[in-house]
């Protein structure tokens, strides 16, 4: 039966870095779980941009199974002229072995988690 939403475990989640970190470094773990069973207490992670910076979801790589956040572009501070990012991560809920439920972040109350990086210089 799916009749439970999914629920992170953490509505922000906060990470330094250092800007020379190099592509395919591990940020760190996200984490959610649903009350269901089965096929249906299964879970899938997917980066979204922020509406305040929508470019940074194309610098970092979501692990859709492990909720595993790297880096997947270079984090020069000089160039972006900022010291953060920030990502929105939704859920999607298998109600099937070939079938996916969209959970859009902040849609309707249902639930979502923001992912801020700050970087600092290493010069």
């Amino acid at each position: 039966m799916n009749d439970n939403a999914p629920v992170f475990d953490s509505h922000q989640y906060s990470v330094n870095i250092s800007e020379a970190a190099p592509v395919g470094t591990a940020l760190l773990t996200l984490s959610a779980s649903d009350a269901d069973t089965g096929v249906n207490a299964r879970l899938s992670y997917r980066a979204e941009p922020h509406p305040a910076a929508p470019d940074d979801v194309a610098l970092f790589h979501v692990d859709a199974e492990r909720g595993l956040v790297l880096i997947r572009g270079a984090l020069d501070r000089e160039q972006a002229a900022r010291l953060r990012y920030v990502l929105d991560i939704a859920l999607l809920e298998w109600v099937s072995e070939r079938t996916v439920s969209y959970f859009k972040p902040g849609l309707d109350g249902l639930d979502y988690t923001i992912v801020c990086i700050m970087t600092h210089d290493c010069s």
